[in-house]
C-alpha cells in the first residue's frame, strides 16, 4: 500500500513539519507494510534559508494583507486574485507529487482550513478524485477566511465522493457552516502533535530551571505593544530572579522581531546565546528545544501541544482563537493570557501551571480518539473496496 502524506511540511514554522512527521509515524505504526511518502503542500522541497528581511520589511508587509483583506471585504476580492496567482506558480509542483499512484492520500493537518490553503486543498481533491483516490482530511485547523469565492471553491472541491473524512482540531462548528450544502460531515478531533513524545522518543529535562519566552511575530496584534509586553515581562523575570530564555518555532519574522525586542533593552548588552536558544531547524529540533524548559509562555499552538506532549507546563499569549479551543479542550482554558496582562498575573499564573501539571489521562484519551477516527475511516474504506 502507498499513502501520501500532504502538510506545509517545509514551512519555516517547524510546528507543521511535526504534525506531519508524527502523522507518517502513526499511520506506518497501523500499516507496517504501507510505503508512505511526505510531500509539502505547496512547492517548498527543502527547508528554506532565510531571506534576511528588515523589521520595516516585516511591518510593511503586513500593512500590505491587512489592505489586501479589507479591499477584499469590500467587494474587491483581492484575496482571490493573490491565491489564485500563488496556485499557478506552483503548479509543475501539483503536477509532480499527484502523478505518482498512491493508494490513500492524507492531509496531515496544520491551520490549512484558511484562505492561504483552500485553493491548493481544491486542486489535490480534484486531481486525486479523477485518478479514484480516497482523500481523508484530518486534524486541520481554521485560520482567516475572507474571500468568499475561494471558501466556495473549497466547499465544491469537497463534494467530491472520495472525500471520506474530514477533521477538525479547534472549530469544527466553523468549519461546518463553511461547507454547508455540501452534505458532508466535520467530525471534532485533536491534533497529531500530541504524539511527538512517542515519536520523536523526546522526554523531558526534569531537572531544568529554565523557563522559555515563545516570541512570536502577529500580525493580528500590534507589534509595538507585544514588544512592550515582551520589555515588561523579561524585567519581571530579572527581578525575580528567575531563569529565563526565549525561543523560536523557526520562522524567520519571530527571529526578526526577538532581535527588535532585544535592540529595545539596553539593559541586555549581551549576545544572542546569552538570551535566546539556539533557531531550530528541523521538526525534532524544536521538540528538542522544548523538552529543555521547565516551563513556557508562547504564543504559537504548537509551542504548546508539543509542550503538552512532553509534560512541559505552558501559559499561552492569545492571538487567534484556536489557542483558546485549544486550552479548553486540554481542561486549562485559565491559563490564556493576552499582552494587556501585567507581568505580576502572568508570573502566578506559571507558577500554579508549573504546579500543576497536566491531566495526563486526558491527553492520553484524546491521543487515541483522534488516532482511531483516522484508522477507522481507513479501515471502513478498505473494507468497502475488498466487498
Amino acid at each position: 500500500m502507498k499513502i501520501l502524506v500532504l502538510g506545509a511540511y517545509y514551512s519555516n514554522n517547524l510546528g507543521d513539519g511535526v504534525i506531519c512527521d508524527c502523522m507518517a509515524s502513526r499511520l506506518k505504526a497501523h500499516f507496517p507494510t504501507a510505503e508512505i511518502s511526505v510531500r509539502d503542500i505547496v512547492d517548498r522541497e527543502d527547508f528554506e534559508e532565510f531571506e534576511g528581511v528588515s523589521y520595516p520589511e516585516l511591518r510593511h508587509r503586513t500593512k500590505r494583507e491587512k489592505l489586501r483583506r479589507l479591499v477584499s471585504q469590500c467587494g474587491w476580492d483581492k484575496i482571490l486574485t493573490h491565491e489564485e496567482h500563488r496556485l499557478s506558480q506552483c503548479q509543475s509542483h501539483l503536477e509532480n507529487v499527484c502523478k505518482n499512484s498512491y493508494d490513500l492520500v492524507v492531509i496531515a493537518g496544520g491551520q490549512l482550513f484558511m484562505d492561504r490553503y483552500f485553493l491548493f486543498l481544491a486542486d489535490y481533491i480534484d486531481r486525486m478524485s479523477n485518478k479514484e483516490i480516497p482523500i481523508y482530511l484530518n486534524a486541520c485547523g481554521t485560520g482567516p477566511m475572507y474571500s468568499k469565492t475561494v471558501r466556495k471553491r473549497f466547499a465544491v472541491a469537497l463534494m467530491s465522493p472520495y472525500v471520506r473524512l474530514i477533521s477538525c482540531r479547534d472549530d469544527a462548528a466553523r468549519m461546518q457552516k463553511v461547507i454547508a450544502g455540501t452534505a458532508k460531515r466535520v467530525e471534532e478531533t485533536y491534533d497529531p502533535a500530541l504524539w511527538c513524545r512517542d515519536v520523536y522518543g523526546i522526554g523531558k529535562d526534569r531537572t531544568s530551571e529554565l523557563t522559555g519566552l515563545g516570541i512570536m511575530y502577529t500580525r493580528s496584534i500590534d507589534s509595538e505593544k507585544t514588544a512592550n509586553f515582551w520589555m515588561k515581562l523579561i524585567r519581571q523575570f530579572e527581578k525575580n530572579g528567575r531563569k529565563w530564555k526565549i525561543f523560536v518555532n523557526g520562522s524567520e519574522d519571530d527571529i526578526i522581531f526577538v532581535k527588535y525586542v532585544l535592540s529595545q533593552m539596553p539593559e541586555l548588552n549581551g549576545s544572542w546565546d546569552d538570551y535566546c536558544m539556539p533557531v531550530p531547524k528541523r521538526p525534532k529540533e524544536l521538540v528538542a528545544l522544548i523538552a529543555r524548559f521547565k516551563s513556557i509562555i508562547s504564543f504559537r499552538l504548537h509551542s504548546h501541544i508539543i509542550a503538552t506532549s512532553l509534560d512541559v507546563p505552558s501559559l499561552a499569549l492569545v492571538w487567534d482563537q484556536k489557542l483558546r479551543l485549544y486550552f479548553e479542550k486540554i481542561g486549562y482554558g485559565e491559563r490564556c493570557m493576552t499582552v494587556d496582562a501585567m507581568p505580576g498575573k502572568v508570573m502566578s499564573c506559571l507558577e500554579k501551571a508549573e504546579h500543576e501539571g497536566y491531566d495526563r489521562k486526558l491527553i492520553e484519551l484524546q491521543k487515541q480518539y483522534a488516532d482511531h477516527l483516522l484508522y477507522q475511516a481507513i479501515c471502513e474504506d478498505m473494507e468497502r473496496m475488498k466487498a
